[in-house]
């Protein structure tokens, strides 16, 4: 009980000084879990971002220097890439359909191409914005009923720590322990399931998609100026089919989901996309 009890708390330290904790003691720990391991369980989730509440004070830093994790911007990179391309190759398909000058083609690919990143973007940080707000709340009414509290919060830790596989006597030591270290560090991460993630500036996102999305529709906008009238249907469902295979194709790497399942969902979309835009184009 004791190593598991440290390496709980040594966890909590770990994350609140930005290093990994020891994976052995953790893995001790987890057997004496009755093999669940002291993985996250929230009750009451606010958010679908997942980063870790910054500890003892360090919310301000973090606040001004905001860490995103590598693998998910990468993988929502790729994802409004791929909107960015659909998006813009439909109008560009659907306007070639319709056989109106070539002006009109690129006139309303950059249009698609504006309006589709600024609301990329506008969405992306009104989502950000909310989750940030949600959890800012949630940490102030948390850290309000400590004040209030601290008792009734304590059990509320040792509950949890039951729901997650141990005794009661060993979830009575590990909440009194990490209460004594950091409680409101010790709730932030085990009742509210937060991280860092969850307190990022809602620029950062939106800034990501804007870029994203403008990435993406860039090809179908060169390719409506370039491309000969007569080639330009063709050339330029092929040319976004293949960029789509190779945004898919990293994304799944990069979310680390089978690549094949991916690209062919991915791909049939837009090839769905683009044929409807031209279906609807040749009707006028």
């Amino acid at each position: 009980g004791e190593q598991c009890i440290e390496g709980i708390v040594a966890r909590s330290k770990a994350k609140a000084h930005g290093r990994s904790p020891n994976s052995e003691v953790l893995t001790t720990c987890t057997a004496k879990a009755r093999g669940k391991g002291l993985r996250r369980q929230t009750r009451a989730p606010i958010t679908t971002s997942r980063l870790s509440h910054p500890h003892n004070g360090s919310m301000a830093a973090m606040r001004q220097t905001p860490t995103i994790v590598a693998r998910r911007p990468l993988r929502e990179f790729a994802v409004e890439a791929n909107n960015g391309i659909i998006s813009t190759a439909g109008i560009v398909e659907g306007m070639m359909a319709a056989d109106v000058r070539n002006t009109t083609v690129v006139i309303s690919a950059v249009i698609a191409l504006v309006v589709g990143t600024v609301a990329a973007a506008a969405a992306r940080f009104t989502d950000a914005a909310y989750q940030r707000d949600a959890a800012l709340s949630a940490v102030a009414d948390t850290e309000s009923r400590l004040l209030a509290a601290p008792a009734r919060e304590l059990a509320d830790l040792v509950t949890i720590y039951q729901e997650k596989g141990l005794s009661l006597a060993l979830a009575e030591q590990v909440a009194e322990e990490l209460s004594r270290h950091d409680a409101l560090g010790a709730h932030v991460e085990d009742e509210l399931d937060l991280e860092e993630e969850d307190f990022i500036s809602p620029w950062w996102p939106a800034g990501l998609s804007a870029v994203a999305f403008a990435a993406g529709g860039v090809l179908p906008l060169v390719l409506s100026i370039f491309i000969p009238g007569n080639d330009r249907l063709l050339v330029t469902g092929a040319a976004v089919t293949l960029a789509l295979v190779i945004t898919s194709y990293v994304g799944a790497r990069v979310a680390q989901t089978p690549p094949l399942r991916t690209v062919l969902r991915t791909v049939t979309i837009g090839v769905a996309t683009l044929a409807l835009a031209a279906l609807v184009g040749s009707a006028f």
